[in-house]
């Protein structure tokens, strides 16, 4: 019999991610606050989502239009809707699914892609613990029928990642359809490809062993025409790292073996111009580490303080290459794979971000409504100095 949801088997992974970054399991429920950082700063608009929203994410096309996705909750579950915004302007929401995941953790939130054609693929973890993906070939005013990418119901499938490379769609997500009931792990990484017409499934770790970490997001990238696969492995020694790989080849370790733990740490790393970023507790506090290669020690870029935690894994920020998010309290950071930042403060409730047409766009959720921040940079990445907004770019 399968379990109606995954909530019972991640207690122990929420539990660990609360001690990890030093928050408690709960959401908050305190007043939304919208802002920009000059009155100057051009008009950014969300749409109206009526209700209680959860699992947002954006996704930039190009410097005019990005992509967002979110859910709201309903008797059947959670609502997924999909907005495009043009020129800051939101297009009226598209409902694209009902009954997504009811697990309340960010790492849930749908994954999204884009074809060169404009295609607009939209992936999340469903109430019964399968994977799915709908497809709008019309920029997003509909959607077609949801598409479920598991061939095997059998077990839990989640927290999958979708990207297009051409025009072919490829998604993974972790799949322990072969562990025992209930349980998330032994796992594998799966993968479904979309070429025109045809799909095929995959196992990309059905020579691993013991298992690919069952509840940290895989990453997605498509770098020179070529897809690659970055997600927290774990070894026979009890060692939960970040491993790569491409459809064609073995995993392979980013670092040295560093943080050893038999729980799931729910926060996946991330790829971000050829480095791989991602959260370690190994020292009993929360840490974001940078890889160097598997024989040399990464380096480290955040560190949680006393005066500064560290409450979520690192999510790339759509539309440029190499800055990533950080989620944390009192404020959440950007950072770069080299060590430098932005100078800015952003709210504890950031949880994902976009560069569209030289703005920085910053959303989180905050009881229960979005936690927007809007912030005009002219100076982009790689330069110092201030932009219109007085956010300066710091490398």
């Amino acid at each position: 019999m399968r379990r109606p949801s995954s909530s019972v088997t991640l207690i122990c992974c929420l539990l660990l991610a609360a001690c990890t970054s030093g928050t408690t399991a709960s959401t908050t429920t305190t007043t939304t606050r919208e802002s920009t950082t000059t009155t100057s700063e051009p008009l950014f608009q969300l749409p109206d989502p009526g209700a209680a929203v959860e699992h947002v994410e954006l996704h930039a096309i190009d410097d005019n239009e990005m992509v967002l996705a979110y859910t709201t909750r309903s008797s059947a579950g959670h609502r997924l809707w999909v907005s495009v915004i043009d020129d800051g302007m939101p297009s009226q929401p598209t409902r694209v699914a009902e009954g997504v995941t009811d697990i309340p953790l960010a790492e849930f939130r749908p994954s999204i892609a884009v074809s060169p054609q404009g295609k607009i693929a939209v992936a999340w973890t469903s109430l019964d613990s399968d994977v799915y993906v709908a497809i709008s070939e019309d920029g997003g005013v509909t959607f077609g029928e949801a598409i479920r990418m598991n061939t095997e119901p059998r077990g839990m499938q989640l927290l999958p990642a979708v990207t297009y490379v051409g025009e072919t769609l490829h998604g993974v997500w972790i799949d322990p359809r072969d562990a025992p009931e209930n349980a998330e792990e032994p796992a594998d990484l799966y993968m479904w490809t979309l070429a025109g017409d045809r799909t095929l499934e995959t196992n990309l770790t059905d020579t691993q062993i013991p298992s690919v970490c069952g509840c940290c997001r895989p990453h997605l990238e498509a770098r020179d025409g070529e897809l690659w696969i970055t997600f927290r492995n774990t070894t026979a020694d009890g060692y939960r790292d970040p491993y790569q790989m491409t459809p064609d080849t073995e995993p392979i370790a980013v670092t040295p073996p560093t943080w050893q733990i038999e729980a799931c740490p729910i926060a996946g790393p991330v790829a971000a111009n050829d480095r791989v970023i991602w959260l370690d507790g190994s020292t009993g506090h929360a840490r974001i580490l940078v890889s160097n290669g598997p024989e040399a020690e990464p380096d480290l870029l955040l560190d949680s303080t006393t005066d500064f935690r560290i409450t979520g894994g690192p999510r790339p920020v759509s539309g440029i290459d190499d800055l990533v998010l950080i989620p944390g309290t009192p404020e959440s950071r950007l950072i770069r794979p080299d060590g430098g930042s932005v100078d800015l403060s952003l709210p504890p409730s950031a949880s994902t971000a976009a560069v569209h047409g030289g703005v920085l766009v910053v959303l989180g959720v905050e009881g229960g409504r979005f936690d927007l921040e809007v912030h005009d940079i002219e100076q982009r990445l790689g330069s110092t100095g201030a932009g219109r907004g007085g956010a300066a770019l710091m490398g």
